[in-house]
């Protein structure tokens, strides 16, 4: 689990990764635009009360988004799901998360990928 406990420092170094494809679309002709998730942070977490999440997403092409954990160290390093969270914590694919904090003082990253659906 991710825990940054008072006193404890951080020296994790954190990078985000994308793909691109830049191939054209054969529905509507044009290059596809990857959905995106917009949310802010830190968000706080009650100790001992669930919590859900919804996480706000919008695909420019108007193609239906769905979000689940990463799931390997290419995806998530060494903050994957679900090591990285409280117990029961889950995603559902509207990007809707359930999570009950454990602890006062945690902090957790949540990785996630975000997805969208098209007709090919």
């Amino acid at each position: 689990m991710l825990s940054l406990p008072t006193g404890s420092g951080s020296n994790n170094n954190w990078s985000i990764a994308c793909t691109i494809d830049l191939i054209i679309r054969s529905d509507t002709g044009k290059i596809n635009t990857p959905p995106v998730a917009t949310m802010i942070s830190p968000i706080y977490i009650p100790v001992g009360k669930r919590t859900s999440l919804f996480i706000p997403t919008i695909d420019g092409d108007n193609d239906i988004v769905r979000c689940r954990f990463a799931n390997s160290t290419t995806e998530c390093q060494s903050v994957c799901p679900p090591s990285s969270l409280p117990n029961n914590t889950v995603i559902i694919s509207n990007c809707t998360l359930f999570i009950t904090g454990a602890n006062v003082s945690d902090w957790y990253a949540i990785t996630l990928q975000v997805r969208h659906l098209y007709d090919s």
